[in-house]
């Protein structure tokens, strides 16, 4: 008998550490068992909630979600709720903190229609929640009723208000409510029903599901579509393609594609401030010709194609393969299985025979181990957008010489020369490369189907280890440009931030930058889901991209999916070309003449690790050379052997520099100053024949005067200022005589080509920072400012006059421009965030605030006798503006950039200004203003 006790307890012991273990690995499917058999079995979409809590307003991204109108009306009942439970007395805290599930239903044509289901174990639960349906449908407003359906009792609320209502009904252990009664009487049915409890794809998923996720997503692919394709444009597009078939382009149609995607996926879904996240597991079965069972074979590999990508690029879609053979066999096999089948085969046969060659095996013979296709350049025309397909190869001569083989025979079958279908680009004399007319551009969709179908392959050309093919030249063209001066999707600043919380090797990769694509709206919504979306630009555009990644590994398919979101909206500004140097500037970039091409300027910079740059009208890097220190002032050029080629010339705190246009350093240069600078310096050539005069000065308070090849001049006898000078040397001509003028704190100097005193100043005051500004208009004067912004006119016979102002820190920044067009000029100050402009006779033009410290002097730009504008900085919010006369943003800005800039024209062939700004990517902007 003791014997069979202990056999029994010992049964026990074991059925009961077995079931606890089960249990554990159910998971919440043990304990929400019935909750999911409610669950309709068509539902496309449903998310599993933790609380109430989760479904808040609580930070940006939710915020950002209910302001650009997408669920706000469950995000106010989920607000409102949970403040009902939060003050009444008769719910416990414990429904707040209550699971739920929310069922998406597509109803009617354009409605989702969503279900709740939440357990209630105990009639306390249930007392709770009816308590609740009270204090959220007060009467009179609303009115109660109960009715009988499949022998459950379903209590419909009715509003005083037309259409507005709800159901809801307690049956076997579960609260199931919807505005819908429908919706109440589907579940009900549902439960008597095979349910997804008897899916084992669903709970292959469902067993993934993290507990400690605040949502879980789930999505049934086979009823998925029927959830969005309503809200996608039904409109047919027609082409003709190079074949002669009619392409009929249907965006609804090719969503309904997705039910053969996958199976099932579970997301867990977490949101942070600026950011949310989706993480889950995708099931697509080896028995079902679904497109991820392709992967099955593959695993992840490192995405790279984003660095042949335009930097611009509004959409790309990328697939990675480890074994090229085992997924070009899954993938023809998936074809095989599909519906489309023999059409994409007589396409293929077509080509092939045409072209007198396989394709489709001699691209599957390049490619490595990718292929991408991407938008840049989106416009409201689907034909004048910029489509990309790029085909990952090893860079091998052999397989690139078979594309270009089977060209050449094409050429020859067709009677035409191989050069017919080659073309040059020349970015500058030194770099070119060749463009290829591709005679079968719909290769591409008819071999990789959807969403490749969406490319046009017109033009190719290699690029290191990259096929790359455009719909159309200059989209090429523009794309080589980038590649040349390094500045793709992959030094982005924002797709950076994006790829660090993203996974480097994947299989599939889907990025969409919301405000490069924002227009993408127009081709594939329906008309009332086009109207809201375009209502809410302003907060759609907030959230800056998305990213999908599919990765297998394992035997499963995992989902990292982020959505980027930020307050301001920021959308990309064009450019004419952009050029990386992988350092900030904080030098204001100059145009420089360029003496072997005298038609087109250069650019030359100095950045912040002390590497001067010259950049070329194109924007390519001629060279860079390091310095010991940074540039005082600005770089000056001039013809030193008399010989029309030009140097650069400029100084740092301890050396004379003089660089020759290839960037080598002219002898007998660098040359040591006699006392390390204060001053940038200045370069004269007083009688325009080129001896030139280099004034600097010392921290030892004397002004030197060199020649221009570094030696002192023996006839500049000046002595000392009191302090020390910190602003340039300047040389005026007025009235057939030269003055040489400089200032310290306390006093300006004006001096002949002696250093001999040629003028006293009859005034005394506190310098401001600012240059002496010379002001010929009238009676010739040169124009400074004290400490407090008072303004003075000091003559060139002795005299002076002083103009008060209303006050200004030490700090100010002071310029001069006529800005109300009157032919005098105006003054212009800038003190920390405040722009100020007034006339002569002390008048305010404008006074602005804005929402920044202003770092630099404002940069005042003239486009032509009676337009000028002026220039500030937003250093820190890497923005620059353009400021019109009467104190508005100019149209256009701002625009990226966080230097001073420079405006002028690069091309004298051009019939446009350029600006030129330094970013805080390391970027160089190269803006065309109209």
């Amino acid at each position: 008998m003791k014997r069979l006790t202990v056999i029994l307890l010992i049964a026990v012991v074991l059925l009961t550490t077995g079931y606890y273990f089960w249990a554990k690995s159910m998971g919440s499917l043990s304990d929400d068992t019935s909750a999911y058999r409610a669950v309709p079995i068509d539902a496309p979409v449903f998310m599993e909630f933790n609380s109430i809590k989760s479904a808040g307003r609580r930070n940006n991204v939710v915020s950002g979600f209910y302001n650009s109108g997408i669920l706000n009306s469950f995000f106010d009942q989920a607000d409102r709720i949970d403040s009902v439970i939060k003050n009444s007395e008769n719910i416990g805290s414990r429904l707040k903190n209550a699971p739920f599930i929310i069922v998406l239903n597509p109803e009617g044509k354009e409605s989702i229609t969503p279900l709740v289901i939440a357990k209630t174990e105990t009639t306390r639960k249930r007392n709770e929640i009816e308590t609740l349906m009270s204090d959220l449908f007060p009467s009179p407003d609303f009115g109660f009723k109960t009715r009988q359906y499949n022998g459950e009792k379903i209590t419909d609320i009715k509003s005083r208000q037309p259409n507005k209502s709800f159901s809801f009904s307690f049956v076997k252990g579960l609260f199931i409510a919807s505005p819908k009664a429908l919706m109440v009487e589907k579940a009900i049915r549902q439960l008597d029903s095979w349910s997804i409890l008897n899916n084992n794809l669903f709970l292959e998923v469902h067993k993934s599901a993290s507990q400690q996720a605040p949502v879980s997503v789930y999505v049934n692919y086979q009823y998925f579509p029927g959830l969005i394709r309503n809200w996608i444009n039904p409109a047919s597009f027609k082409k003709v393609d190079e074949l002669g078939n009619e392409v009929r382009i249907n965006h609804r149609n090719a969503v309904s594609g997705l039910t053969d995607f996958a199976s099932w996926s579970e997301l867990d879904l977490n949101v942070k401030e600026n950011e949310l996240q989706l993480n889950g597991v995708t099931v697509a079965p080896d028995s079902l010709n679904e497109y991820l069972g392709i992967f099955r074979r593959q695993d992840p590999v490192r995405f790279r194609i984003d660095q042949v990508l335009p930097r611009n690029t509004a959409l790309f879609f990328s697939l990675g393969f480890s074994n090229k053979k085992a997924f070009f066999n899954d993938l023809e096999n998936y074809f095989v299985h599909s519906k489309n089948y023999y059409t994409r085969d007589e396409k293929l046969k077509k080509i092939n025979a045409l072209a007198n060659a396989d394709l489709k095996s001699v691209f599957e013979g390049l490619a490595d181990d990718g292929v991408a296709m991407a938008f840049s350049d989106i416009s409201t025309d689907p034909e004048k957008r910029n489509v990309f397909f790029i085909v990952t190869d090893k860079g091998n001569n052999q397989a690139r010489e078979a594309v270009s083989g089977w060209l050449a025979k094409y050429a020859e079958s067709k009677r035409i020369k191989l050069s017919q279908l080659v073309d040059k680009y020349e970015i500058d004399k030194e770099t070119a490369y060749n463009i290829y007319e591709f005679p079968y551009p719909s290769l591409p969709g008819i071999w990789l189907g959807e969403p490749f179908s969406a490319v046009s392959a017109n033009y190719f050309t290699y690029w290191d280890n990259y096929l790359i093919f455009a719909n159309n030249r200059t989209a090429l063209e523009n794309l080589l440009h980038d590649l040349t001066l390094k500045t793709t999707l992959a030094n982005e600043t924002g797709y950076l931030h994006l790829k660090d919380e993203s996974d480097s090797k994947t299989n599939i990769n889907f990025y969409l930058n919301i405000n490069n694509g924002f227009n993408l709206y127009k081709e594939y919504l329906e008309e009332s889901g086009s109207k809201l979306f375009k209502s809410k630009e302003d907060s759609l555009r907030k959230f800056t991209a998305v990213n999908w990644q599919v990765i297998h590994s394992d035997n499963l398919l995992f989902n990292n999916i982020l959505i980027n979101y930020s307050d301001k909206v920021t959308q990309v500004a064009k450019t004419e070309w952009q050029s990386n140097i992988g350092s900030v500037i904080q030098f204001k970039p100059q145009l420089v003449n360029n003496f072997k091409d005298p038609s087109n300027k250069e650019i030359i910079l100095q950045d912040e690790n002390n590497r001067l740059h010259l950049i070329t009208s194109q924007g390519r890097v001629e060279w860079s050379i390091g310095l010991p220190g940074k540039i005082l002032g600005e770089i000056r050029q001039v013809d030193l052997f008399m010989n029309g080629k030009l140097q650069f010339v400029f100084n740092t705190k301890n050396k004379i520099y003089v660089i020759d246009q290839a960037g080598n350093n002219v002898s007998p240069f660098p040359v040591e100053l006699r006392s390390p600078a204060t001053n940038g310096m200045n370069v004269f050539d007083y009688d325009n024949n080129r001896k030139y005069r280099y004034f600097v000065a010392g921290e030892d308070k004397k002004v030197y005067a060199y020649d221009g090849f570094g030696k002192i001049v023996s006839g500049w006898k000046f002595g000392q200022t009191d302090n020390e000078v910190t602003s340039p040397v300047q040389y005026f001509r007025v009235g057939g005589k030269d003055y040489i003028v400089f200032k310290d704190r306390s006093g300006i100097y004006v001096v002949d080509r002696q250093g001999q005193s040629r003028l006293t100043v009859p005034v005394t005051f506190e310098n401001s920072q600012n240059p002496i500004i010379l002001n010929t208009e009238g009676t010739p004067k040169m124009v400074v400012t004290d400490t407090g912004g008072n303004i003075y006119y000091l003559y060139f016979n002795g005299e002076y006059t002083m103009k008060k102002t209303s006050g200004f820190s030490p700090a100010h920044f002071f310029n001069m421009c006529d800005i109300d067009g009157d032919g005098i000029p105006d003054f212009v100050f800038a003190d920390k965030n405040e722009l100020t402009v007034i006339n002569e006779k002390g008048r305010k033009i404008f006074s602005r605030k804005l929402s920044f410290d202003i770092l630099y002097s404002p940069g005042v730009y003239t486009f032509s006798s009676n337009d000028t504008r002026i220039g500030v900085v937003d250093q820190a919010g890497n923005r620059i503006y353009l400021i019109n006369p009467d104190g508005t943003t100019h149209e256009g800005f701002p625009l990226y950039g966080n230097s001073d800039f420079t405006i002028g024209k690069l091309s004298d062939k051009a019939n446009y200004l350029n600006l030129i700004v330094g970013s805080n990517d390391g970027s160089i902007y190269n803006y065309r203003l109209n």
